[in-house]
């Protein structure tokens, strides 16, 4: 399947996913709602039941209107035109929340007309009896009554949430669905970019070990001609094109291999002291050539003479191989390779740049990835194998040196390794 299909199929799948959890939360949003005040109006009608049977016990008047009064979502107030006893109400609260079938815990006070004060008279598990404690904030006063007692459900909302506890766990559920099939989609989107990491591995193999193959195929078929026996000269031609061909294979297969050796185990250092200026000036010619067949050049810029510091040197000359074959196989028509080396306040500054189209902003940080190549630009003409950069940078993280990647004054990209004073 296409990117582009894939893409839509996700985004779809993912929208849909969102709009079912959202009309889930927002069902139960109102299933909340719902249900709070259906278990309110339950206990408003048991409160008013109350009210009723106390005024016919007491042979008092029942009020004409609503007795109950809901101050908050969990508090009510009951008027009642008599005083009223502690044990009575007790009672009838009891008797009447049973034969609702209404078990929400609940506490009670009695408003005391001499006192002016709301008396903590008990709750739905231990009625009290004699001497009342005082808890104002709990229970709020109602100027306008006389006689009135309040009662507080604090495991309301709590119980309203119980009775939705199956909903509740069904969102759960969904919601754990969409972090799973976000999941799945991240894994999806991952192994197929690994798999195209894979092809692509797989083509560049390909392509740089078939052009030696068919250059030593050639060379082996003119030698095998009869004719060519009595011609040194031209025996020793195809000779060294051989031995370069053969070298170059080589050179491929040590660097597929040894970044095998270091996926396998931690990169072992053997330090010594490294003269910087040496190993410059010793692979500057190679690639001087290269460039100046090219139509361009190679400049050396040393300003920090007698450099020397700890390093590994098959591993340095490694890295600075690599920058430089990098600049002069992705450089423009004429390469201008500048390679330089200077110091800073607390670091000595290696810098390789080109004249090449550089490498965007967005793609830096991944050219130091396993088999990753910018997907455009630098790699139509130049397959390569993704593995030089990730090998540099492996080798600079195992000295703990910093590497990084912007935009050259000439345009293409510059590489700088900071190597610092302490510790070099």
């Amino acid at each position: 399947m296409r990117s582009k299909n894939i893409r839509w199929v996700v985004i779809l799948g993912v929208a849909t996913v969102a709009a079912v959890l959202l009309f889930q939360l927002t069902w139960l949003s109102r299933a909340f709602r719902m249900k709070h005040q259906e278990n309110t109006q339950e206990v408003s009608l048991a409160l008013i039941a109350v009210a009723r049977n106390m005024a016919t016990f007491m042979g008092t008047t029942f009020p004409n209107e609503n007795p109950v009064v809901r101050v908050s979502p969990t508090y009510f107030i009951v008027n009642i035109n008599d005083v009223i006893e502690p044990g009575v109400l007790d009672h009838f609260l009891s008797t009447e929340f049973s034969h609702r079938g209404i078990s929400f815990a609940y506490e009670y006070a009695i408003y005391d007309c001499a006192t002016d004060q709301m008396v903590y008279a008990g709750t739905s598990a231990h009625p009290v009896e004699g001497e009342f404690s005082h808890d104002a904030e709990k229970f709020p006063q109602k100027p306008e009554f006389t006689y009135y007692f309040g009662i507080n459900f604090p495991d309301l909302p709590r119980e309203t949430s119980r009775d939705l506890r199956l909903w509740f766990f069904s969102s759960v559920l969904l919601g754990l669905a969409l972090i799973f099939f976000g999941y799945a989609i991240f894994v999806i989107f991952r192994q197929k970019r690994l798999s195209e990491v894979q092809r692509d591995f797989v083509n560049a193999m390909t392509h740089e070990f078939k052009t030696p193959l068919a250059t030593l195929k050639i060379a082996s078929e003119v030698l095998q001609d009869p004719a060519l026996a009595d011609q040194g000269d031209r025996l020793a031609q195809y000779g060294g094109i051989i031995a370069g061909q053969v070298q170059q294979l080589e050179s491929h297969v040590n660097r597929i291999l040894e970044v095998a050796r270091i996926d396998r185990r931690r990169m072992e250092l053997r330090r010594e002291e490294v003269s910087v200026e040496d190993v410059l000036r010793e692979l500057a010619p190679q690639f001087r050539i290269r460039a100046e067949a090219a139509g361009g050049g190679l400049t050396i810029d040393l300003r920090c003479p007698g450099y020397r510091l700890m390093a590994d040197p098959v591993h340095f000359r490694g890295v600075l191989h690599n920058l430089l074959d990098n600049a002069v196989k992705f450089a423009t028509v004429r390469p201008q390779v500048v390679l330089s080396c200077h110091t800073a306040a607390t670091a000595y500054i290696l810098e390789v740049r080109d004249n090449g189209p550089g490498i965007p902003p967005s793609e830096r940080r991944r050219v130091f990835r396993k088999h990753y190549r910018v997907p455009e630009g630098r790699v139509q003409s130049h397959r390569g194998f993704g593995l030089g950069l990730f090998y540099v940078a492996r080798v600079v993280k195992a000295h703990r040196w910093r590497i990084g990647i912007d935009q050259a004054p000439e345009g293409g990209a510059r590489i700088r390794i900071m190597i610092p004073t302490q510790g070099r």
